[in-house]
C-alpha cells in the first residue's frame, strides 16, 4: 500500500514483449490469483509481496504464465 494514497501499488513488467504479456495475463486471470492467494502465509492481503513470473514463447507468443518464486514481507 501507497501510504500517501492508501492505494495498492502494482508493477508489472516483463523481460520483452512475451514477459509483459505474460505478466499482465497473470494479473488479469482470477485462476493465476488463486494460485497466488494458495502459496501466500496468513495475512499475506496485508503484505507486500514480488512474485517472479515465467513463461515459454510457444510459436512466437508468451504460452501461459507460471509462479517461479514468491516472497512476501
Amino acid at each position: 500500500m501507497d501510504p500517501t494514497t492508501e492505494r495498492m501499488v502494482v508493477v508489472a513488467a516483463g523481460i520483452v514483449q512475451y514477459g509483459t504479456i505474460a505478466a499482465g495475463e497473470f494479473l488479469t486471470n482470477p485462476v493465476y490469483l488463486d494460485e497466488l492467494a494458495k502459496r501466500a502465509p496468513r495475512g499475506w492481503k496485508k503484505k507486500n509481496l514480488q512474485a517472479v513470473i515465467g513463461t515459454n514463447v510457444i510459436n512466437g507468443n508468451s504460452g501461459p504464465p507460471r509462479i517461479l518464486a514468491t516472497y512476501f514481507w
